[in-house]
């Protein structure tokens, strides 16, 4: 059964069977009226009772705060704890179990780790609000605009020089080791000390609304020391999985039916100080699906806010390219003069940050026309070329007829071209670069280092007759396959050579999905030593590696040093592919003598699974 289904029956079953008016009672006191029940209301300070219970209809409602719902809803509420929670303890009643999930499990394997999170935060906060060393760091925050309010709403707080954390989670008994999974701490020898120090501190939460990371930022005059230290990668703070403001924004991005798409969490706070409170952020780095999944289910309606600067610009194309491939409806806001939002509010002033998100947006392909148009020469052959078939890739992207039409007569008269002629021109365009929903577009010198050309593949007629020209064409596909896979895998043992967080991330997506022993054994050996460090000493490291990893490590530093980092997870996706390429090649090669038929069903496959993709430029 559909596990929503499920939950949807067991919650059915729950309201029906419970007594919303005794359970309610049991927490607040209850007088019949016709044939309803009334109280006081807990959810607000109630002096006369405006809060009606329904047994009939099963619902309580509060006609003052406007609070109501079901019985789940009331005890969830009244509680503080989970709905999911609260249909376990009135299932518990009533003799029904609602069983634990994958995620609850999880989530109970890192309680923990949470906890030192919020005990950290809640210290962060109090420090920065009641200690007279943190008078600066509230100075320094209302200069920028931040006050009172906005502190206490975004749980900003502030970190001393005094190892502050360490002791007080110490004193909580919670372990140094745990402490230092979360990145709260870090060691020298047998001390400890507290990984931020003399930062104000804004606490990050996952799509949850749990703390499970940090970000310091400088505020000293003189501190010379990095802009932003943040948490890295730890097991409960993964940064492809994490949207700044998600949890908190949910209403409001519900309600407005958009999100607001910012690149950093300073950018969300401008905005929210603006009353545009439907905004998240991507945390700084490369947008993801795991990302985009989120909010999607929230709202199909999305504005890309990221920096005007070119590496902003570069940001918010990536993110065009993603977002249409999970069929989004995009829109797009470029703040003036290369600046950020934060930037914007403190030379405008918050009205004029609201008005300018509301009210200068463009769809995504208008910000393509428009900024790939500034940089073409309509007089010089080529670069008109160019512009033709950048927009053409774009529109192939959306898929959509009014789209198309639109543009294409733009493109038209830009161009002093004939529609037919240039319809022509895009319909071969299609033919050429089939775009698959929902899967991340590979990056053009990714294509073009791995020499990955669909002309490779040798032809495959399905009603040849010859069993030798079959088994050849099929090893040929299935030995040139295999390369694809480890080039990628080379890519991202690069990858985490270079960054420890790149590392981590690479292993807790790909698990044990690996091509060759030989690259595995090298991760693994990275993941080890950055255990005590936090980046790799060349001479330090190859003492660790065999002779034939050495070789092959230096290799990979050698020739995959051109690879953009911002599509490890297209790499990741296809070495996570291929046990089911191996499977298939198992299968073919497992001692059974097999038909032409079931020969030619492997290839097809095969091809389903990489062919497919490899026509896509």
């Amino acid at each position: 059964m559909n596990n929503n289904i499920y939950n949807n029956n067991l919650k059915n079953e729950i309201i029906s069977k419970a007594d919303i008016v005794s359970i309610i009672s049991s927490y607040v006191k209850l007088e019949k009226k016709g044939a309803n029940y009334i109280g006081l209301c807990p959810f607000h300070d109630d002096k006369n009772p405006s809060m009606s219970v329904s047994p009939t209809k099963r619902v309580f409602k509060c006609f003052s705060c406007n609070t109501g719902g079901d019985v789940i809803t009331f005890v969830s509420k009244f509680k503080n704890i989970s709905y999911r929670d609260a249909m376990r303890e009135i299932g518990a009643s009533l003799g029904i179990n609602v069983a634990v999930t994958k995620k609850e499990l999880e989530m109970q394997k890192n309680k923990k780790y949470y906890d030192i999170m919020n005990d950290a935060s809640t210290f962060y906060s109090f420090f920065l609000n009641h200690a007279d060393d943190a008078k600066n760091a509230r100075n320094y925050l209302h200069e920028r605009g931040l006050n009172d309010d906005i502190i206490k709403r975004f749980n900003i707080g502030l970190s001393s020089d005094n190892d502050e954390i360490y002791k007080l989670l110490l004193s909580k008994n919670y372990l140094p080791l745990d402490m230092m999974q979360v990145g709260l701490v870090t060691s020298f020898g047998s001390n400890y000390k507290d990984y931020f120090r003399n930062r104000i501190i804004f606490p990050i939460t996952d799509l949850d609304g749990n703390i499970c990371g940090f970000s310091g930022r400088r505020y000293l005059v003189g501190d010379e020391s990095s802009k932003y230290m943040n948490t890295s990668e730890t097991i409960i703070f993964k940064k492809g999985q994490i949207l700044y403001n998600y949890h908190d924004a949910i209403p409001k991005i519900k309600g407005e039916n958009r999100v607001f798409l910012f690149e950093g969490f300073m950018d969300v706070i401008a905005a929210c100080r603006a009353s545009v409170e439907n905004s998240i952020a991507s945390m700084g780095t490369a947008l993801t699906f795991d990302q985009i999944n989120a909010f999607k289910r929230l709202t199909k309606n999305v504005t890309v806010c990221y920096d005007s600067d070119e590496a902003g610009i570069n940001a918010t194309l990536r993110a065009i390219e993603m977002l249409a491939k999970s069929e989004m409806e995009i829109n797009c806001v470029t703040i003036p003069d290369g600046k950020d939002s934060d930037e914007f509010i403190k030379k405008n002033g918050e009205k004029a940050l609201n008005d300018y998100l509301l009210n200068h947006q463009v769809s995504a392909m208008d910000f393509v026309y428009d900024l790939y148009l500034k940089n073409t020469n309509l007089n010089d052959l080529a670069s008109a070329e160019n512009f033709k078939n950048i927009v053409f890739k774009y529109l192939n992207l959306f898929n959509s007829n009014l789209i198309q039409e639109r543009f294409l007569n733009k493109l038209k008269d830009q161009l002093n071209i004939s529609y037919d002629a240039l319809f022509d021109d895009y319909q071969l365009f299609k033919s050429n670069h089939q775009v698959d929903k929902q899967v991340p577009l590979k990056n053009q010198n990714y294509n073009q280092n791995d020499n990955l050309n669909v002309e490779e593949f040798p032809s495959f007629d399905p009603y040849e007759n010859q069993d030798q020209q079959l088994y050849k064409q099929q090893s040929n596909i299935a030995s040139y396959e295999k390369k694809a896979y480890i080039k990628s895998e080379r890519k991202l043992i690069y990858a985490a050579y270079m960054d420890k967080v790149n590392c981590l991330e690479i292993d807790s997506k790909l698990k044990y999905a690996y091509v060759l022993d030989e690259n595995r054994n090298i991760l693994y050996k990275m993941l080890e030593y950055y255990q005590s460090r936090e980046k790799i000493i060349e001479e330090e490291f190859n003492k660790l590696l065999t002779e034939e990893e050495l070789l092959t490590l230096k290799d990979i530093l050698k020739k995959e040093k051109s690879f953009d980092f911002d599509y490890i997870e297209d790499c990741i996706k296809k070495v996570k592919d291929y046990p089911i390429f191996k499977g298939i090649e198992s299968e073919k090669n497992n001692g059974q003598k097999r038909s032409l038929e079931d020969l030619d069903d492997l290839i097809t496959k095969k091809k389903k699974i990489t062919i497919k993709k490899t026509k896509r430029s």
